[in-house]
């Protein structure tokens, strides 16, 4: 080493060294810094994109084609995506501004297609549609509507398709802890049996052309969970019943659904008496014919929950 060079350094202090050194490092520091905020940044684009993908893969255009549907995508938060619905929706009220495409299977293709819906909701007996649906391009979920468990994990199998994931759990949890409470607030206690009557004819003097629910069917669960045993133990869904059917189960209580519109052109008082023409029945001996009032009782929807609270309250109030 030369004198000058060795006479350069000499004139360099230690701190102006460790000045120099810290330079280097906060400048290699920064640029790994750098480095690393750019790479989250990108690792935070790339997720942005993949959930946009998918919420672009979502369907947006709703059509319900059951009641149920209805009001099942609604509590789930996907109302705004809903364009059609079934005529015999009821609820929510804003829903029934939408257009009415169908029935129950007699779809009006035409109109629906005006829609321009990319997913159709219906329940599982409706599922001999799904091969139509098929052939026009237009998506289709499926779900179970005759227990009330299916009704449950409906709101998932839509949210998998349709979306709204945490308000189909939120939903699902908030029914799962009414159940709970009603099976253990019914615990323990003696289990009546019951006659759900789904429908009469109303403007004769007694009841006529009866329709219960059957052994099958989200009543039939209702009415377990109650804490009641179903006086008809057949196969058929529905059976209708003559006075004598009737007689030979002589439920201890009758729970009769009704309509809401129903109470426009007789009062309550005048629905329960006129069961007392069959004055053989236990349940009408024992005042324990119970008017099940609102159309929500009829869907096999999220507003079940109303319907298994009555069905407690009239079996053990």
């Amino acid at each position: 080493m030369s004198q000058s060079s060795k006479s350069y350094q000499s004139r360099i202090s230690p701190g102006a060294w460790f000045i120099v050194f810290m330079m280097v490092v906060f400048f290699a520091v920064s640029h790994m810094g750098r480095m690393w905020l750019a790479q989250k940044a990108q690792e935070q684009a790339d997720t942005r994109d993949k959930k946009s993908e998918e919420n672009d893969a979502r369907p947006s255009r709703l059509v319900a084609l059951a009641p149920s549907n209805v009001e099942t995508l609604f509590a789930m938060g996907l109302g705004d995506h809903v364009v059609g619905i079934s005529r015999f929706s009821s609820y929510p009220p804003e829903a029934l501004v939408l257009p009415q495409v169908c029935g129950y299977v007699d779809v009006d293709f035409e109109r629906l297609l005006s829609l321009n819906p990319d997913c159709v909701v219906m329940v599982d007996s409706q599922h001999s549609l799904v091969k139509k649906f098929d052939e026009l391009g237009i998506s289709s979920v499926s779900v179970d509507h005759a227990s009330l468990n299916g009704v449950i994990d409906g709101f998932s199998k839509i949210a998998q398709v349709c979306g709204n994931e945490k308000e189909a759990r939120e939903v699902a949890s908030k029914m799962r802890a009414r159940i709970a409470k009603v099976k253990k607030r019914v615990a323990g206690k003696s289990r009546p049996s019951v006659l759900v009557c789904i429908h009469h004819e109303t403007e004769t003097l007694q009841p006529n052309q009866i329709v219960i629910a059957g052994n099958k069917g989200f009543h039939q669960d209702l009415i377990k969970l109650a804490g009641g045993v179903n006086a008809y133990q057949g196969e058929v869904a529905f059976p209708k019943l003559s006075r004598e059917k009737l007689i030979n189960l002589n439920p201890d209580v009758i729970l009769v659904l009704t309509r809401d519109e129903t109470l426009k052109n007789h009062t309550e008082k005048e629905l329960v008496d006129v069961w007392r023409v069959f004055h053989e029945l236990g349940a009408v001996k024992g005042n324990r014919v119970k008017l099940v009032i609102g159309n929500e009782h009829f869907i096999p929807g999220p507003r079940l929950i109303q319907t298994l609270d009555a069905f407690a309250d009239a079996l053990h109030p």
